[in-house]
C-alpha cells in the first residue's frame, strides 16, 4: 500500500497502477526434472491419498533425489 501511494505521488494514477517490468526468474527444474514432476503428478498418489499435493510432490522429488 505504501509503495502504491508513493508511486501515485511521484507519477500519478496511471504510473501507480502500472505494474513494472519484473526480471525473469531462473527455473528451479530443468526439462527432465520438470517432465518427471509432471509424470509423477499424473500418476496415482501415494497410498491413503486421494490426490497429489504440492507438499507431497516436493517431498517425493527430494526422496528420489531429483532436488535437494
Amino acid at each position: 500500500m505504501e509503495r502504491t501511494r508513493e508511486k501515485f505521488v511521484i507519477g500519478g494514477l496511471e504510473f501507480a497502477l502500472k505494474d513494472g517490468e519484473n526480471p525473469p526468474k531462473p527455473k528451479k527444474l530443468d526439462e527432465k526434472q520438470e517432465a518427471f514432476l509432471i509424470a509423477t503428478a499424473c500418476y496415482n498418489p501415494p497410498g491413503g491419498r486421494v490426490r497429489w499435493t504440492m507438499q507431497l510432490l516436493a517431498e517425493h522429488l527430494v526422496k528420489v533425489g531429483i532436488i535437494d
